[in-house]
């Protein structure tokens, strides 16, 4: 069991119950993980040694057994110098009872934490931060060239800032040279590979790759993101761009189960460090459930322009568009929704089509004018031909869609009064 003090190396109250210990740690990590990319290097190298430490305290405080045996290896009476062990385990007892000393302690790390942060506000810019702000505020008015210029000072002042380089690819990204943003990207990666932020905006970049067919944009945006994922699993616009690239991939459950869960989670706080807002995600639930809808409608080729509908198939697809329905925002995307609930209600009803009718009442001619020539009973003859009456126009109260009622693509352009996706 490790000898070192979790608790009070990370600020954590050891009173805790497992779950508010799991957020608490989380928390600490999100704190540790804005800072490794801190200017100071003396300040990167404490964020590095910190996460390094979280990392290794979580098998041992987020495992209830391997908690209560390491609890109970920290909690064994010390002996202090100029007390006795009586002593010494009347100390041990007030203290593990959570008190008056676990509200002092809880007090003083609120107290540190807060003039932690107000030391980095009142701390004065250097100038590479200084340089390194202007690009950024160049950049966020698409005035990038000005951008790489202030970089390029702030590279002649200290070419081993990883923090330089990230700022320098997005310049570049908005300039078109995509390719050279990414080995930027990779430079920044190699002088600080503990910053879960730079293989994030590698995905980023891969995602808007001018030259990769999307199959390769897929496939390294989702490589370079899992990197993110196994440094800050529970960064929200992580995931949240992990759900994307599911939605790119047709994997319509996996993405609607990572929103979901970060619909249940959202905060105002959580809030602050994303890159996309409530709305972003509210539309990105309403598309995914919208498509899942389509899903159950099936395209019959052989008749062109028909949808032939199951009835579990029908509660399927009525069942996601109203849950598209329930977070959508956006005007565009919500009357989308509601035709294509408009239409799951009309193929709910039985309508005798007369066009499919006339269509199909060629059979049962055919086999009637066969039966009277083979053999000429007319009762059985009516009879027949009744029965194959009554089938077809049962047949004929399937519900369905219309292919261009409910699917929204361009018109082909190669082929007139076609239906193909090509």
């Amino acid at each position: 069991m490790s000898s070192t003090n979790f608790y009070k190396e990370l600020e954590l109250d050891p009173t805790l119950p497992d779950q508010e210990l799991d957020r608490s740690l989380k928390d600490v990590h999100r704190k540790w993980q804005t800072r490794i990319n801190a200017p100071s290097l003396e300040r990167r190298q404490e964020a590095e040694r910190m996460i390094q430490l979280i990392e290794a305290a979580k098998p041992v405080l987020l495992d209830p057994s391997k908690r209560k045996q390491y609890d109970a290896s920290m909690l064994v009476p010390q002996t202090v110098a100029g007390q006795s062990p009586v002593e010494s385990s009347v100390t041990y007892e007030v203290l593990s009872e959570g008190t008056a000393p676990i509200a002092q302690q809880e007090t003083n790390y609120r107290t540190a934490y807060q003039a932690d942060e107000q030391d980095e506000e009142d701390e004065p810019l250097t100038p590479i931060e200084a340089l390194l702000e202007q690009a950024e505020e160049y950049i966020d008015n698409e005035r990038y060239y000005e951008a790489i210029k202030k970089v390029n000072e702030a590279i002649a002042i200290d070419s081993s800032d990883d923090n330089i380089y990230s700022v320098l690819a997005w310049a570049l990204h908005g300039t078109g040279q995509t390719a050279n943003a990414i080995l930027e990207m990779e430079r920044a990666i190699e002088l600080n590979p503990y910053f879960s932020g730079y293989y994030y905006n590698m995905a980023l970049l891969y995602n808007e790759h001018p030259i990769l067919n999307d199959e390769e944009c897929l496939r390294s945006g989702q490589k370079w993101l899992s990197e993110a994922l196994r440094r800050d699993p529970e960064d929200f616009s992580y995931r949240y761009h992990l759900a994307y690239l599911h939605r790119r991939n047709d994997k319509y459950g996996e993405a609607l189960s990572i929103l979901e869960d970060i619909y249940r989670n959202w905060t105002d706080e959580q809030a602050e460090d994303c890159d996309f807002g409530f709305i972003d995600l509210k539309n990105e639930m309403a598309l995914i459930h919208y498509k899942l809808g389509q899903k159950y409608a099936k395209y019959n080729k052989k008749a062109n322009v028909d949808y032939y509908i199951r009835k579990e198939d029908v509660d399927q697809a009525f069942y996601h568009q109203i849950q598209a329905l329930k977070y959508v925002v956006d005007s565009e995307q919500r009357s989308k929704i509601d035709l294509a609930i408009r239409y799951i209600e009309k193929s709910k009803q039985r309508v005798f089509f007369g066009s499919r009718f006339s269509s199909n009442i060629k059979i049962p001619i055919f086999l009637i004018v066969f039966s009277i020539i083979a053999q000429p009973n007319f009762n059985n003859v009516g009879y027949f031909g009744a029965a194959i009456l009554i089938l077809s126009a049962i047949l004929n109260y399937i519900p369905r869609w219309k292919y261009d009622q409910i699917h929204y693509k361009e018109p082909c352009k190669k082929h007139r009064n076609c239906r193909c996706s090509c």
